[in-house]
């Protein structure tokens, strides 16, 4: 799994991928875009 903050200001969303990784090949499973929102 891999996961990545988004910033509401530079308007980069959040990001988390499921995937797996075999010998020779990497299978994505999901990707989920979501907006990032401010914390205050």
């Amino acid at each position: 799994m891999y996961a990545q903050g988004g910033d509401a200001d530079a308007d980069a969303p959040e990001i988390w991928a499921l995937f797996r990784v075999e010998a020779e090949s990497v299978e994505l499973i999901a990707v989920r875009f979501s907006k990032a929102f401010d914390d205050e």
